[in-house]
């Protein structure tokens, strides 16, 4: 009976609505340390030059109103980042000053906390109340979630943008009205401005409104969806093409994927070194003539290409071997939040070297706090992915395109994207989809259990009624044929 009241679908509001406030209260409790952290030192959240280049921007849009990195006059306007985090970062600074680093963290707490939320009511309108809560549940303890809301970077914010804009699409299909369909494409492309690697993943969106209609009602939402996308990002990529002569959205892809995929793919492909790799790509890069190119790593972005084209099976692979990296715990950024700046503590790290004697040394040497932490993390993303694999495959059997696409192609391909530059932080924008597509599979599995198991038990009382009732037609009571 307690086993069928967890996981069977909810009978009235008043259980959901008591269910929502625990989870809430849960992830809030739980992201509070994290405040704590920053508030005991702030600079804690800036853990690398990503997030002095986001303040940066920030601060010379209000303070130049230009969108520029550079410190010192004249603040060139620039093509190589979108403009969406520092936007996202633009109020904070303007009413806490340069470097408003615990006002942008409990900022993206509470944005996290509203992410959740947002989890819940997707996975209710996908399933039910009651796999909405799980989902809700399970993100809200998520270790890496929880501590990207204590560093300037855009996850928290681009997760809490894709949640929404899943839930958009939903409601649109449900109640067949394509505006919404438009907002949903609208907040894709301002999640496109925060993290570009949203741009790809546009193809997939737009054929979700097939899982759910015939194509010609289809239709209107898949134009309402890609014209509202195409707004924020069309507009952008044309300021680029006036600055630098591309249409394009930035060119950190194209710094990116000469150094961090296509070098790591060359050396795995060459069995080199990565710096060798790169050092050999660098070269190509330098002996190519001059074009009048004024997109800055248009050189990079044509190299690049050009070796995915002569090996594009070996890229594939390799970049997907690599993609793997964004499966890991996360517990360097734990160590970073809780002050331990030496990589040379974080586990995974040492276990990568190969030396087993060293892990255990490490693990020895941490505090019985923290090993229990890391303990957690490491159950925590089991869960996640285990949960998400079955999930995955529930889907499939079960035909539920839409949810198949929306919560397992679209993360495995934000997932797989980065390669080599993929670590624990690339994870937490998928893992409210993820979180849902895990607490939806094992659910809907743990139910079927229970209804063959119920079915099973109702055969075995029907089969007792009808011995005794053929015994006494007997005259002997209790028996059965």
């Amino acid at each position: 009976m307690t086993l069928k009241r967890f996981f069977s679908p909810l009978n009235n509001e008043r259980s959901f609505q008591h269910g929502l406030w625990i989870v809430l209260i849960l992830a809030l409790v739980l992201r509070l340390p994290v405040v704590l952290a920053i508030a005991h030192e702030p600079e804690r959240a800036v853990t690398g030059s990503d997030a002095e280049q986001y303040l940066a921007l920030a601060n010379n849009l209000i303070d130049e109103g230009v969108f520029s990195r550079e410190s010192d006059p004249p603040y060139t306007p620039e093509v190589f980042r979108t403009p969406g985090y520092p936007a996202f970062l633009l109020p904070f600074v303007l009413i806490f000053g340069e470097r408003p680093l615990l006002p942008v963290v409990i900022g993206q707490v509470i944005l996290s906390v509203l992410t959740v939320w947002g989890t819940i009511q997707l996975a209710h309108r996908l399933f039910d109340e009651q796999i909405g809560l799980w989902a809700g549940a399970l993100l809200a303890v998520m270790p890496i979630t929880i501590l990207m809301t204590g560093a300037i970077y855009a996850e928290t914010v681009f997760a809490a943008l894709l949640v929404g804009a899943g839930w958009l699409l939903i409601d649109s299909l449900e109640r067949d009205r394509w505006l919404l369909s438009a907002a949903a494409g609208l907040v894709l492309g301002i999640a496109t401005l925060v993290r570009p690697i949203g741009l790809p993943m546009i193809a997939l969106w737009a054929i979700l409104p097939l899982a759910k209609r015939p194509i010609r009602r289809a239709l209107p939402h898949i134009l309402a969806l890609l014209i509202a996308f195409a707004l924020p990002v069309g507009a952008w990529m044309g300021r680029n093409a006036t600055l630098s002569g591309r249409f394009s959205l930035a060119s950190v892809s194209d710094s990116n994927l000469l150094y961090y995929n296509v070098a790591s793919s060359e050396a795995h492909r060459l069995g080199i070194p990565l710096d060798e790799a790169r050092a050999m790509l660098y070269d190509q890069v330098e002996a190519l003539p001059p074009t009048g190119d004024d997109w800055p790593s248009s050189a990079e972005g044509t190299v690049a290409r050009r070796v995915i084209v002569e090996h594009p099976a070996a890229f594939v692979w390799y970049n997907g071997v690599d993609a793997l990296n964004g499966l890991r715990p996360g517990f360097s950024r734990l160590l970073m939040l809780v002050g331990t700046a030496d990589d040379s503590a974080d586990v995974i790290e040492i276990f990568r070297e190969g030396s087993f004697r060293a892990v255990w040394r490490a693990v020895i040497g941490q505090g019985g706090l923290l090993l229990i932490v890391e303990v957690l993390m490491v159950l925590a993303i089991a869960i996640l992915i285990v949960g998400s694999v079955v999930g995955f495959v529930v889907m499939l059997t079960r035909r539920r395109w839409f949810e198949v696409v929306l919560l397992g192609l679209i993360p495995a391909l934000l997932l797989y994207l980065p390669g080599l530059a993929s670590n624990a932080r690339f994870r937490a924008p998928v893992e409210p989809l993820l979180a849902i597509l895990a607490a939806g599979g094992a659910i809907l599995l743990v139910r079927q259990a229970m209804k063959s198991t119920g079915r099973r038990i109702a055969v075995t009382s029907s089969k007792k009624v009808v011995g005794k009732v053929v015994g006494k037609l007997h005259g002997k009571p209790g028996s059965k044929k």
